[in-house]
């Protein structure tokens, strides 16, 4: 019986047998591990179709997850700043879930069926404050604050970019500044 092809360029699906990736992908580590303003943090892989760049995101995904990092991808189209922004805000919410102070209820009053009384709900501070906090209004705060969390813990963040092409350069244009302003500050 004749062995399988393992090439099996499927959209972005992990082939049987990953080859000739080993050294980007140690590359990308030693970035990693020598941390932020390592050259090969901000990565672009490229070439033809089917070569296996959508495996190579996925693969360093991989790499970061099993570090504890956060790995957040999306793919290059319209919405793509405001895709990044809920990703990074609900990866926030629910790294800082577990930090929080539980709200208890703290007393319930019922209305009067004939009188003139009117009802409601009292909740503790804890919970009044958490249920008051603001929504990130933009992808440099929600990068920032998520990854102030992440630092904490010791952690870092990836984000993987897929299907960059000419069509999602305006948001390509919108997240180059927040890149840069976060290499700024030393946290890429």
């Amino acid at each position: 019986m004749a062995a399988r092809n393992p090439f099996k360029p499927t959209a972005g699906a992990t082939p049987p047998l990953l080859t000739g990736r080993s050294a980007p992908l140690a590359e990308f580590e030693d970035s990693i591990n020598d941390g932020p303003g390592a050259p090969l943090r901000l990565t672009l892989f490229t070439g033809a179709r089917g070569v296996g760049k959508t495996v190579m995101l996925t693969e360093v995904s991989e790499l970061v997850a099993e570090r504890g990092w956060v790995a957040i991808a999306d793919t290059a189209s319209p919405g793509l700043v405001g895709r990044l922004v809920g990703a990074a805000n609900a990866e926030f919410e629910g790294l800082e879930q577990s930090r929080r102070p539980r709200g208890r209820l703290s007393a319930v009053t019922l209305p009067q069926v004939l009188g003139t009384g009117g009802g409601g709900v009292s909740r503790s501070a804890a919970d009044q404050a958490n249920s008051g906090a603001a929504q990130a209004v933009n992808l440099r705060f929600a990068f920032g604050r998520l990854l102030d969390s992440l630092e904490a813990r010791g952690a870092g963040l990836l984000v993987t970019i897929d299907e960059v092409h000419a069509r999602g350069r305006r948001d390509l244009r919108e997240l180059a500044p927040t890149f840069q302003h976060l290499a700024r500050e030393g946290a890429v």
